[in-house]
């Protein structure tokens, strides 16, 4: 199966999650997530809106803010082009973008570089014990964080900042992912029963 097949497969399966299992999973992810180190220390949060079917983080957003964190969302600026990050504030106007994907209003929101944030959760749609991802397609987060594969194959301190953690359902696992050149490994990937860390 290649990866265009794989993609259809698992976010139809997702899609039609029952909704009381996709919130208990979502429950036990953010739980997971606020209970770790790299967390709790972060200063700079980069997290997504759930959309597709997407394990849903809210409440990791709530935690962040009561602990003084400041939480950053994707803005999606077009095909081919990096990311950049969004505050998201209790006030923060959001807007939908041109895939439907609630995102800050740029107009208004604080705008900060990738490499400003020190926590980043990742979705995606399929990922391997090694922390390789298949994410939707469009290439953003592999594009958006390219510095850090670089970093990493330049054996540079700045490979480990920020920590990046893929988000999944337990099923969404395949047995394995053959990285593509571009692709950016994922330092953990939390499922609502397991936490994978990358070789």
């Amino acid at each position: 199966m290649d990866p265009s097949e794989i993609r259809q497969s698992i976010r139809e399966k997702r899609r039609q999650m029952e909704a009381a299992v996709r919130a208990a999973a979502s429950q036990q992810i953010c739980e997971a997530i606020a209970d770790r180190p790299d967390f709790q220390v972060a200063t700079n949060i980069g997290l997504f809106l759930a959309f597709d079917g997407e394990p849903d983080l809210n409440p990791l957003i709530s935690i962040a803010w009561a602990q003084g964190q400041r939480v950053f969302l994707p803005i999606v600026h077009g095909k081919g082009q990096p990311m950049s990050f969004a505050a998201c504030e209790e006030n923060t106007n959001l807007v939908p973008n041109r895939y439907g994907i609630m995102e800050p209003d740029v107009a208004t929101a604080q705008v900060i570089r990738p490499t400003e944030l020190d926590f980043v959760l990742a979705p995606l749609v399929a990922f391997d014990a090694k922390c390789y991802r298949i994410g939707v397609g469009g290439g953003f987060y592999d594009r958006t964080f390219a510095f850090k594969r670089t970093a990493a194959d330049n054996q540079t301190e700045a490979s480990t900042r920020p920590t990046m953690i893929g988000v999944a359902f337990d099923w969404q696992k395949l047995e394995s992912i053959q990285p593509q050149p571009w692709d950016v490994q994922l330092d953990a990937v939390v499922t609502e029963s397991n936490e994978y860390l990358a070789l």
